[in-house]
């Protein structure tokens, strides 16, 4: 079973107090961040990097890898019916 969005913003928050305190912290919520793009998606991730300043703690904003290989694609068929 899959945790919910909100459960999985709570466990990040809760961790953020101890970055580079508690051992293992940055893995915890780099894995949070990782399951909540997944599951989520990446602009929801981005989304809690910014408001809740992890950037400035280590973490950066991610592109949406899946949306950029949806584009790629589109424009690729694109091109294959414009050629003559």
């Amino acid at each position: 079973m899959s945790k919910s969005k909100e459960e999985i913003i709570k466990n990040i928050k809760s961790e953020i107090p101890y970055v580079d305190i508690k051992p293992f912290c940055h893995n915890i919520i780099s894995l949070e961040l990782r399951l909540l793009a997944e599951e989520y998606g990446q602009e929801e991730a981005n989304k809690l990097i910014r408001t809740t300043k992890l950037s400035k703690l280590g973490w950066n904003e991610e592109k949406d890898e899946e949306n950029n290989k949806q584009k790629e694609l589109f424009y690729d068929l694109v091109d294959i019916y414009k050629e003559p």
